[in-house]
Parts: structure tokens; sequence; C-alpha cells
């Protein structure tokens, strides 16, 4: 019996038009801003990318899976007699979980959305005594953060970790650490 009704619901489900099971795409962009650590090596840019959220109307919890890709202008740094500068690039492919805290069932909503990610940074880096080649780093990291959502619009702030993202090694110190943003995105779903 409960495989009956589990291929039942199945079967309707495909037979549903894709905007009725809550299948979305949609694009997004916006500021990207350093925080922590990385404040001290770059200035805020901009991002960019693809989305595709699941989820059933009247129901709180979804899935948004995202395409991202980031850009931060560095900032000129005296090193050890020389000056140092470290643009950063970053692309992503996260998985999150959005859970609708407040107006599920109207077109307005507030939303909180987290998730984990693969990251690739690429730190380009220039000196005044010379070329350094860029650093790619890959990573993987997690992101939290709160959103709101008119109708098809949204608007959104998630505060980014990404592991071992930030390499110091150009800027006279050894290892690497946390690589921490906060991108501000305005998007709409279609």
């Amino acid at each position: 019996m409960k495989s009956f009704v589990l291929g039942s619901l199945i079967v309707l489900a495909a037979a549903l038009p894709v905007s009725a099971q809550g299948v979305h795409f949609g694009i997004t962009g916006g500021w990207y801003t350093p925080y922590g650590a990385v404040k001290d090596y770059a200035k805020s840019g901009y991002d960019g990318g693809l989305t595709l959220q699941i989820g059933a109307p009247l129901v709180p919890v979804g899935f948004r899976f995202d395409a991202m890709y980031g850009e931060m202008p560095g900032k000129s740094l005296y090193v050890a007699g020389e000056t140092v500068k470290s643009d950063f690039t970053v692309w992503s492919a996260t998985g999150n979980i959005v859970w609708t805290i407040f107006g599920n069932a109207l077109p307005t909503k507030f939303y909180l959305i987290g998730g984990i990610g693969y990251y690739s940074v690429q730190q380009k880096i220039t000196s005044t005594l010379g070329s350094v080649p860029t650093v790619t780093t890959p990573a993987f990291g997690y992101n939290a953060g709160l959103g709101f959502k008119f109708t098809k619009l949204f608007i959104e702030a998630r505060w980014t970790n990404i592991n071992g993202g930030l390499n110091l090694e150009a800027f006279g110190s050894t290892g690497s650490q946390a690589l921490q943003v906060v991108p501000i995105n305005v998007g709409i779903l279609f």
C-alpha cells in the first residue's frame, strides 16, 4: 500500500506543470564585500550568478542551488620593501536550504538560507619587484543568511566562509586561512 501511495504521488507530481511544482530558475547579482581578515587585503567588488530553486508552494522549506562568480579588487599593501596587491576571483557552486520564516502563503516572504558548497578562489598577485603567479585554491565552505522575497524578486545577504581560501604567503606570512565574504544580492526567479 505504501509503495502504491508513493508511486501515485510521484506520477501526480510529474504530471503537474513545472511552475506548480515550485521549480524556478533565476539570475542574481550584487555587491561582494570582504569580511574578517580578508578586509585587510581586498575591497568590495561585485558578483553574479544563476540559481535553481525547488519547493512546494505552501511548504516553508525548499532547496536552492547557486552557481556564482564574484570579484574583489585588492588593496595595495607595503610588505618587506615592496608593494603587493592581490585581486580575488571566486567561483562557487552551492546547495542551500531555504526556510520561509514569515509569510509562506503571502506574496511577500522573509526567509533564512544556508548551505554548503565548493569554491575556487583565485588570487592574482602583483608586486613592484616582479610578477607572482596566480594562486588558485579549491576549497569547501558554508554560508548562512537572511532574505526577503516579493513575488518573483528577492534581496538577500549571506555570510560565506571559504575554508583555506585566503593564501597569506604573498603578504609575508605563511599558510592560509578562511576567506569570508558577505554577498548582498538582488535577483529574479522565473
